[in-house]
């Protein structure tokens, strides 16, 4: 009780330079928010591309014109299928390449209760895939080598977090794949863990998410039949690897040789570098205005701590000699600026949560939606982390500077 009473009768009265302070501490808060957030989303995807990273991996960036396509597919449908078969021929030939088509599809998952509750993306994977984007199953299995080589009808595949409800472990379903419009039969191995997904090599801030996806396995049986539009969507991202990075040359030219695809590769760390060479450029100056908003609230707080000791020299003397200890005011201090510091991060809670609802929202296209169960996502939650801890930090430079002050007035002599 006696701290309440101290920060009553000592801070309080200064309720303007005190509101004053609580705003220049929100200002920092928010805006270092913005600018951690950004960075913890980059390092977490850097740090998910470590497999790509590590491997001399070429990736593939698809420069093919849709209406050629089309085009093609009118006119010249004989043509255009050799050329596609030529295109599989050549990445099977070199053996080392993951491949990966990703197709948002019209139909909705129902949830038990017979309500519509998600869009669905159906995600189809080669076995290579795996190799740099190792996918963790929450219930069941993953997509194991003898699911590749299978001939079945029923096709094992992997289902997002959002979808187990509609389509539980064991689960047997038809689905129209949306990328070859074939009503396929589709048998639930796996739920992947929640809120993973594709980290992108050209936006390291940013992945597809997994949540509302049905992760479908590109059988050996299938790679001859492979149709022109799946080769178009999967020489996105098509990551060369190993040994086929000397056939490289002989990939480019068969998947250039005609006017319907055009392709150029480069190497993965040669877009990641790209990326964070232009992210650096960009987060300097939001960094520089944290930098110095921090410095005028730490200032600010400083100069209102050592005017509040100023004014309210009596009150220390009068509680010091009623027994209030040096420790005491310490943490009277520490109390009033930690709860200042809670209330300052209340504007970054509520955007992490308004961004986490709108998120999970069935309006956001699949690729982009996040776990029903999250409350906040793992970034958001991490940034709020590292924000609170710093001003954490400077609540007991403060409370610190605070005690330093009262013996160096000798408020503490006096009483002696």
């Amino acid at each position: 009780m006696k701290f309440f009473e101290f920060i009553h009768h000592v801070f309080l009265k200064r309720v303007i330079a005190t509101i004053l302070g609580l705003i220049f501490t929100t200002a920092f808060a928010f805006i270092s928010f913005m600018c951690v957030r950004s960075m913890v989303a980059v390092t977490r995807g850097y740090h998910e591309l470590t497999e790509i990273r590590r491997q001399n991996v070429h990736v593939g960036n698809n420069q093919s014109n849709s209406n050629n396509l089309n085009n093609a597919y009118q006119r010249h449908p004989k043509q255009l299928a050799e050329v596609s078969n030529k295109i599989i021929s050549s990445l099977e030939t070199t053996g080392d390449y993951a491949i990966h088509w990703s197709f948002d599809s019209e139909q909705k998952a129902n949830d038990n209760s017979g309500m519509v509750s998600a869009p669905i993306n159906v995600l189809t994977v080669n076995q290579n895939f795996f190799l740099f984007y190792p996918l963790s199953v929450e219930q069941g299995q993953g997509l194991y080598q003898e699911v590749f080589q299978g001939k079945s009808k029923s096709i094992p595949v992997l289902i997002g977090s959002n979808l187990s409800n509609s389509f539980p472990i064991g689960n047997e379903f038809k689905f129209i794949n949306p990328s070859n419009g074939k009503t396929e039969t589709y048998k639930v191995i796996g739920i992947l863990r929640k809120n993973q997904g594709i980290q992108s090599m050209y936006q390291v801030d940013s992945k597809q998410y997994l949540n509302n996806t049905i992760v479908r396995p590109l059988r050996t049986i299938e790679i001859a039949s492979v149709n022109p539009t799946q080769i178009f969507a999967g020489l996105q991202d098509l990551l060369i690897f190993g040994k086929a990075n000397n056939q490289l040359t002989k990939i480019s030219r068969a998947i250039n040789s005609h006017d319907i695809f055009k392709i150029k590769f480069y190497t993965a760390n040669e877009n990641i570098d790209e990326f964070l060479k232009l992210y650096r450029r960009d987060l300097i100056p939001v960094f520089s205005i944290s930098i110095i908003v921090l410095i005028i609230t730490s200032v600010f707080l400083i100069w209102n701590t050592l005017k509040t000791i100023q004014d309210s020299r009596a009150e220390i003397i009068l509680r010091r000699a009623l027994g209030m200890s040096i420790q005491d005011i310490f943490l009277s201090t520490f109390i009033l600026e930690l709860t200042q510091s809670f209330i300052a991060l209340i504007p970054a809670i509520g955007f992490s949560l308004y961004l986490t609802k709108f998120m999970k929202n069935t309006s956001v296209p699949a690729s982009l939606q996040i776990a029903n169960t999250t409350i906040i996502s793992q970034n958001e939650i991490t940034t709020l982390i590292v924000i609170f801890s710093f001003l954490t930090i400077l609540d007991l430079i403060i409370s610190f500077v605070m005690i330093k002050s009262v013996q160096k007035k000798s408020i503490s002599n006096e009483v002696n």
